[in-house]
């Protein structure tokens, strides 16, 4: 919800992205696992970023492709 909020406001989908991650990062609560958030806009454009050791990658289908593209998340430690 926050990734859309940020959207909202004008953020592009990587900023909005890492600054929810950063929001995670933040909290008192650590959590044992990563988290990584997703984003994508109206437009298509789409981002990832992890929290930790999580999901370094992900998977993108656009339409007229034969298979996904895999594509780096963005990573925070």
């Amino acid at each position: 919800r926050m990734v859309v909020a940020h959207l909202q406001y004008g953020a592009s989908v990587h900023n909005a992205c890492v600054t929810v991650a950063k929001e995670i990062q933040r909290l008192k609560q650590r959590y044992p696992a990563a988290i990584t958030v997703h984003g994508i806009d109206a437009r298509g454009n789409h981002a990832a970023v992890c929290v930790g050791n999580g999901v370094k990658d992900y998977y993108v289908w656009h339409e007229g492709k034969s298979q996904a593209e895999q594509v780096s998340a963005h990573v925070i430690e």
